[in-house]
């Protein structure tokens, strides 16, 4: 193997997420020898084309699409039979390349059982904490086992991923830590200019309301709850906007949410947007960006992204948040799903930090270009590449 090695990334599903949207930085700069594979359609193939990546759908086996990683592995074990050709056809397709990179959890499993027909080598981007508050903990002795035997090298997304690696039971071998990179000209770019961006902030504030952005899946634990609650204890003139759709199953929680809006009388307050590809605009228009994750976050990218587009971050202090915020220096951290805290946040942030002149919000700028960007990150992978070929 060397330098031009050809790599074949893989994903389960067919939306954009941070780790897909990552993954996709990486294969462009891997691009004229690379493919990338996912089990599902979906918004991530228009991306794909537009990046002129090669790219192909492999259509996953219907009885594992709404199998969640809180599951228990043996309830899988009936669609075996199902399982079995569509893991036969990923190993001939895996054959055709030198690296095969999963990069969720599905994705790795399936690649992992093809690996006795593709027989090439793995490097697992593992983007989520391995702990019991993502997991089910027969689900993750799975995975662990499955690492051992298949995984050439990992891939965690934080300090926080390692620590939860760690204490599940994984070890140091041949395990590195690589920040989610973003490219920062791409992100920047898609900003409009100043009277736009007011344009833009009055269509959900209003004349002369403030807005407040939460971005991210809807899903129980990403605190779109925490936000309504914290919107509800905000001026009138505080206007909040939820940026993201529901995936794998939660559609029923986005209702709940628009009900808890009801309740607390910010319905007229709140728009939910749905999934938006391109969120740099949005941020950017929003007086405040918050990050409410009710169980610890493996990275954030969503807070590196506030910081590229100069508005103000609170995130929850538990996870990967910590080690990109350094708090009151350029962000703020709060207890984790402490509603009050985060509405005495936004407020000094309203009041203390205002345009991207600010001190803080530069501070973080400066922070996500410097270690942050996907530069950096296609450093760590080639170098991983290049280190792994040398080995097989």
């Amino acid at each position: 193997m060397n330098k031009t090695a050809k790599i074949l990334f893989l994903t389960h599903v067919g939306n954009l997420g941070g780790a897909e949207i990552k993954t996709i930085s990486c294969a462009r700069y891997f691009k004229n020898r690379c493919e990338f594979c996912t089990f599902d359609d979906g918004d991530i193939r228009p991306m794909l084309k537009q990046n002129d990546i090669a790219h192909e759908i492999l259509e996953m086996p219907s009885g594992f699409k709404n199998f969640k990683r809180e599951n228990n592995p043996l309830t899988a074990l009936k669609t075996l039979p199902q399982a079995l050709g569509f893991i036969w056809r990923l190993g001939k397709k895996c054959k055709n390349y030198d690296i095969v990179i999963p990069v969720s959890q599905k994705s790795f499993v399936f690649c992992a059982l093809s690996k006795i027909i593709a027989r090439k080598p793995i490097i697992w981007f593992m983007n989520d904490l391995l702990s019991p508050e993502h997991f089910n903990p027969k689900l993750i002795k799975f995975l662990l086992l499955l690492s051992r035997f298949s995984a050439n090298h990992i891939i965690v997304n934080s300090e926080a991923s390692l620590k939860a690696w760690l204490e599940s039971g994984g070890t140091h071998n041949n395990v590195s830590v690589m920040y989610s990179g973003i490219d920062v000209n791409s992100f920047t770019a898609q900003i409009p200019d100043e009277n736009a961006l007011k344009t833009l902030k009055k269509n959900y504030a209003g004349e002369n309301g403030k807005l407040i952005g939460l971005f991210g899946r809807i899903s129980t634990w990403k605190g779109q709850d925490v936000f309504l609650k914290a919107l509800a204890r905000l001026p009138e003139n505080v206007h909040g906007i939820i940026v993201g759709g529901a995936q794998f199953g939660e559609e029923n929680y986005e209702s709940e949410l628009r009900k808890l809006a009801e309740e607390l009388g910010v319905a007229q307050r709140v728009t939910f947007t749905g999934h938006i590809n391109n969120v740099s605009a949005l941020m950017a228009a929003c007086d405040v960006v918050t990050h409410c994750s009710t169980s610890p976050e493996p990275f954030g990218r969503v807070i590196v992204e506030a910081m590229l587009a100069k508005t103000p971050i609170i995130a929850s202090r538990a996870g990967g948040p910590e080690e990109l915020i350094s708090h009151e220096q350029d962000g703020y951290l709060y207890p984790i799903g402490n509603d009050k805290d985060l509405a005495e946040m936004i407020e000094t942030c309203l009041s203390k930090h205002l345009g991207p002149d600010d001190i803080l919000v530069q501070s973080a700028y400066d922070k996500a270009v410097e270690k942050f960007s996907d530069i950096q990150t296609d450093k760590t992978l080639l170098q991983i590449i290049e280190n792994l070929s040398g080995t097989i």
